[in-house]
């Protein structure tokens, strides 16, 4: 019996040689655990790559993805250059209120970090950059009311896509918090969902549940891959798009990407 293909999908905030937050390694720590990957037999993979991949070009290969959240200005200096020297694709996921401004959020960080403008956005879509929603605002999504929940879901795919042309097909829910009703508002406008760590083993690959493994935490290359192992996504039998009930990735997710317009009837 073939075995199945499985996704990891790598969730970075900063790469910076000055480590001064707890979200943050090294361009060097970065180099070392993508190309671990690549060594493995991983196929890189974009956000197009997850949204077109079907049964053909799945065969018994493993992917991974790698997205960046808040989209500080050290993407293009520090992780930026070690991408494209991999041949790598990344993500970033953008908080619209945010473009060109100062983080002042999270406690954790001892000084504030600077979000990319939306020059820089623009200069990174040529590189092959790709880009999601991270909200407006970065609140935590399953305390809003409908309007406001609707509000931060929507806004960065708008911003985003008036500005750099582009679809926008993914969002990350800030801080890893969701429930229902914020998978099905995110289900309205985008073709994925991505979460945080989850607490236990993942499993089986849900569009709108997408959990990632955020790697600052793992000390050598040793805990990066030991630390890897119960984050592997299988990319064969998947629940329904939300989790609950049973069913085929093939036929659920091919339908719904059929009704958003990704594949012909």
């Amino acid at each position: 019996m073939e075995q199945a293909s499985q996704l990891l999908v790598l969730n970075y905030h900063h790469v910076s040689d000055n480590v001064d937050t707890a979200f943050s390694v090294t361009p060097r720590t970065l180099m070392e655990q993508l190309e671990s990957l690549l060594n493995r037999g991983f196929v890189p993979l974009s956000i197009n790559g997850l949204v077109g991949l079907d049964n053909d070009s799945r065969s018994d290969r493993n992917f991974f993805l790698v997205t960046f959240d808040d989209g500080y200005d050290d993407f293009m200096t520090h992780a930026l250059p070690v991408l494209e020297a991999l041949g790598i694709p990344a993500a970033l996921f953008i908080i619209g209120d945010y473009i060109g401004g100062w983080n002042d959020w999270d406690l954790l960080r001892r000084s504030k970090h600077r979000h990319l403008t939306l020059d820089e956005l623009i200069d990174l879509r040529s590189h092959g950059v790709e880009f999601g929603g991270h909200s407006r605002t970065h609140p935590m999504l399953t305390s809003l009311n409908r309007k406001e929940l609707e509000s931060e879901i929507l806004g960065p795919k708008t911003i985003l896509e008036s500005a750099l042309n582009m679809p926008v097909r993914a969002f990350a829910y800030p801080g890893g918090h969701f429930n229902r009703r914020v998978m099905q508002l995110t289900a309205r406008y985008y073709s994925l969902g991505f979460a945080a760590a989850p607490r236990g083993p993942v499993k089986q690959f849900r569009p709108f549940q997408i959990h990632r493994f955020d790697p600052f935490c793992c000390r050598d290359l040793d805990d990066f891959k030991t630390a890897l192992l119960p984050m592997l996504i299988s990319l064969s039998p998947a629940p329904s798009l939300f989790g609950n009930g049973g069913g085929r990735f093939d036929f659920l997710f091919g339908l719904f990407r059929k009704r958003r317009g990704e594949l012909p009837e």
